[in-house]
């Protein structure tokens, strides 16, 4: 197989991967000797990962301009127009849908015009900027070092005037004809980007005004001319005469001349406070909006009665929500203004009828409107609706507003189904209206809110509105609250890995706000489901960690460890500085933090330095974030902090963390020291010294190790063989099988109580620790304030070689063990109904191979604290 063909069955899915940087090395070895420019384009998609550093992506940007000489580069731009083309003419064209398909034309665009600006010819620049126009507001405005493409374009473009009054035309002869002339206008010569106008600009338009016989374009180049006259830095009345005596010629042009640059100065006045007219606002002065006004003017009666045609409502309410990105205002009342013209009557009137709306008989139902997403439409009633819903509160004044069940259901669909427009104001606040309803109706918001966000999923949306915002601002958290958990049980366990960052948003708001015993068991649902995705399994498990350290960190570790591409999602959970707000950051505990460390130290990378512009990806992100979750473990002075350093220290995957780690370590011991270190008394050094009751939960682990090593002894030596015990008998006192482990538990404890109760120490079973868990047996000095857990096993349970880990060590994080826990088991030898649970190695054939395995598997800083006692009960030999 030709690497030609490799590349085409990855192209045609023959070969599936989502391999992004074996697309790239293809693509680089091939281009240009082996793969034309004709048949490039073919291979340009959106890429499979977000990442912009995958090789795939750096072949497009950088090593394609590296390859080609300037003759393909526009050859290139020219082929790239038909699948460009494609994709803005299609249903849901938006220039955020588009990554590599808009970075890879700007660069060479740019780079051409920087060094071969004369190779492209005028119909392909004006495509390009047309294109570069169109994508403004995502185009990199700058790096440190580099100037943005958008600047960038705007130097250039000021740098040629004659290139940018051509622009001009190109814009006029594809607008001329459209049936919103000024709008279309208004966008196609946004690829202009704010260049500085030519010195003789006013009079070139006066010029191209005179000669056009389309009135909306004639218009047009006299607005142009006006507003450069009153911009102009040189004196306004040389450019203002210049222009009036050319336009001369054609009284009306003169005339709209003079009325457009009065309406400017008015304006330039108004803003700046002369006459000193608080009602006094900027007027669109736009033939767009005149329609508009006369419709207001033609309805007025009908806005005052609640019965104006829902289309008219629709675009008095996009005006009140900034709907519109060039009718100016900071407030509703400014943009309304704006647009109405002078006068209150036009203005009571909309104002009117948008109040009006939460009581019109033809407002649509909760679920009509939910069903309009799969369509991408919008009812017209649905953004009058939530500003009739705002003034509503707005002007409540203190009085409490009970929406009914159907008003809340509709509120809560419209506020989370529909497309907000991008000049639409997004509150940092939830509106009053919902803060409302979900202190009067938490479960209906949820219901609805779960039943959008599926409908959304579905149809491909990658944006949940204010999913964010649950996570990261306090003021959602009652949404958060509500809803969380609901949306989580909605989410389906399959999904597109741009629908990602909702998920993740959503297990966020849960972990800080979520009602943890409804939370948990949600998470052991959906990792019940043997088909949810790699990555969803990664983000489940990261949040059971969060909420319940104890019982996911195990399985986290066991799921992602030595895996690239899993530890990269829980990167996404954990380190990304953009996505993790610092509230549930300050909530991980020792656990969290140690896992954390544990399994992303590997896969973080160090920046290339100072005084280089690179892209700051998650393993870099990961490089910043650890030196802090160290730190915070070196600050906590519990035994467990300790613990964890401790076995940081001596993994040997964190090779490049070593040297902080030890130094952490050696802080914390010193924190540790000053925490808990206190002066026993002459009372508690008599009693140690008469070998009485112990003075701190080492003296009590070595107390009680000692003492179940006697016990051990007696049960195996004793004269009344107590092994059997722990044994079922028949009617004729007969041993039939091992006894259950809660009754060998139950039989040590009276042992160890018999022996302890006369130095005043406690013997408790299943005692409660951190985390809901429960041990065996605790040890315990109330006098003292310390204890030491221990766990016990039969010899054929099945975690007897993972729970001295998975629980026991977890008991010693109690700040009053101190670290220190003992590991029971009973050995029943190798009796059928109890052989040793196997395990990697040699199987034990005795308690004391069993108990030298058990002390195996732990590190030397653990076998410091943890005591093994493995206690024979086995059936004696014949």
């Amino acid at each position: 197989v030709t690497l030609r063909e490799l590349l085409d069955d990855i192209y045609t899915g023959v070969l599936a991967t989502q391999d992004d940087n074996l697309r790239g090395t293809l693509l680089a070895r091939l281009y240009p000797h082996d793969l034309p420019v004709a048949d490039l384009v073919g291979y340009l998609r959106e890429p499979a990962q977000r990442s912009p550093q995958t090789r795939y992506g750096v072949f497009w940007t950088d090593r394609l301009i590296e390859k080609s000489t300037n003759e393909q580069m526009v050859q290139l731009l020219d082929l790239l127009r038909a699948p460009i083309e494609l994709v803005r003419s299609g249903p849901s064209a938006s220039p955020r849908g588009l990554r590599l398909l808009r970075r890879a034309p700007i660069s060479l665009l740019r780079h051409l015009l920087e060094n071969a600006p004369d190779s492209l010819s005028r119909e392909l620049l004006f495509y390009w900027l047309d294109f570069a126009g169109w994508l403004r507001r995502d185009l990199v405005l700058s790096l440190p070092g580099r100037v943005g493409d958008a600047e960038y374009f705007g130097r250039w473009l000021s740098a040629h005037p004659e290139v940018q009054k051509a622009f001009v035309q190109s814009c006029v002869a594809t607008c001329q004809g459209d049936s919103h002339f000024y709008g279309c206008m208004h966008q196609a010569t946004s690829g202009l980007f704010d260049a500085k106008k030519p010195e003789d600009y006013g009079e070139w338009c006066a010029d191209q005004a005179l000669g056009e016989c389309d009135d909306d374009v004639a218009k047009w180049f006299v607005w142009q001319s006006a507003e450069f006259a009153h911009n102009s830095k040189t004196p306004e009345t040389r450019h203002r005469e210049v222009i009036a005596g050319k336009l001369s010629a054609d009284a009306r042009l003169v005339q709209f001349f003079e009325g457009r640059l009065a309406a400017l100065e008015e304006q330039g006045r108004a803003q700046q406070g002369i006459h000193g007219a608080p009602e006094a606002h900027p007027v669109v002065d736009d033939d767009r909006f005149e329609e508009l006004r006369n419709q207001v003017k033609d309805n007025e009666t009908a806005l005052h009665a609640n019965q104006c045609p829902p289309p008219l409502l629709h675009h008095l309410a996009l005006a009140y929500l900034n709907g519109f990105s060039d009718v100016p205002g900071k407030t509703p009342t400014e943009r309304l203004r704006c647009l109405l013209g002078p006068g209150n009557g036009l203005y009571d009137a909309a104002l009117a009828g948008l109040r009006g709306t939460i009581q019109r008989a033809d407002l649509p139902t909760a679920d009509s409107i939910i069903q309009l997403i799969a369509e991408r439409q919008i009812h017209y009633l649905a953004y009058p609706f939530m500003v009739s819903l705002e003034e509503l509160f707005k002007t409540a004044e203190g009085r409490t507003v009970q929406l009914s069940e159907a008003q809340t259901r509709l509120a809560v669909a419209i506020h989370f189904a529909v497309w907000r427009l991008p000049h639409m104001e997004q509150s940092e606040r939830l509106p009053h209206w919902l803060q409302a309803t979900l202190t009067q109706n938490p479960e209906t918001v949820a219901g609805v809110w779960a039943r959008c966000l599926r409908f959304r999923l579905l149809n491909g949306e990658t944006l949940l509105p204010d999913g964010y915002e649950l996570a990261h601002k306090p003021d959602f958290a009652p949404l958060a609250r509500a809803a969380a958990i609901r949306l989580l049980q909605t989410f389906p366990i399959r999904s597109k890995k741009e629908q990602l960052p909702v998920l993740r948003s959503l297990l966020q708001a849960a972990c800080l706000h979520g009602d943890r015993t409804r939370f948990l068991e949600l998470i052991e649902k959906k990792l019940a489901c043997t088909s949810m995705s790699v990555s969803q399994k990664v983000y489940w498990l990261t949040a059971g960690l969060f909420v319940k350290p104890g019982s996911f960190g195990h399985r986290l570790e066991a799921y992602v460890a030595g895996s690239n591409r899993r530890i990269r999602r829980l990167a996404e959970m954990a380190v990304d500085t953009h996505a993790v707000p610092q509230s549930l950051r300050e909530t991980w505990d020792v656990t969290v933090l140690a896992t954390l460390v544990r399994l992303i130290g590997p896969y973080s990378r160090e920046g290339p330095g100072p005084g280089v512009a690179y892209w700051v990806t998650l393993p870099i992100q990961a490089t910043q974030s650890l030196p802090g979750f160290i730190d915070r473990l070196a600050e906590d002075s519990s035994a467990a902090a300790a613990t964890a350093l401790d076995s940081l220290s001596t993994d040997e995957r964190l090779g490049k963390w070593r040297s902080r780690i030890l130094d952490r370590l050696h802080r914390q011991k010193s924190v540790r020291r000053e925490a808990t270190f206190s002066h026993p008394s002459l009372k508690q050094v008599a009693q140690v010294l008469d070998n009485h009751r112990p003075a701190n939960a080492a003296d009590l682990a070595s107390l009680t190790t000692e003492l179940l090593a006697r016990i051990a002894r007696d049960i195996r030596d004793g004269a009344s063989s107590g092994w059997r015990d722990f044994w079922n008998v028949d009617s004729y006192s007969r041993v039939t099988h091992p006894r259950p482990e809660n009754r060998c538990r139950d039989t040590l404890v009276g042992m160890l109580r018999s022996r302890l109760a006369v130095l005043g120490i406690e013997v408790q079973s299943e005692a409660q620790y951190a985390d809901e868990r429960r041990s065996d047996i605790r040890v315990s000095c109330s006098q003292g304030g310390f204890n030491v857990p221990g766990e016990i096993k039969k010899s054929c349970h099945r975690d007897l070689w993972s729970a001295i880990h998975s629980q026991l060590i977890e008991y010693t994080q109690d700040p009053g063990s101190d670290g220190y826990g003992i590991y029971i088991v009973f050995w029943f030898g190798e009796v059928e109904e109890c052989r040793p649970t196997p395990r990697s190695g040699p199987r034990p054939r005795s308690a004391d191979q069993l108990e030298t395995a058990l002390l195996d598997s732990l590190s030397d800083s653990e076998r410091r604290k943890i005591s093994v006692c493995v206690i024979d009960v086995s059936k004696p030999d014949a």
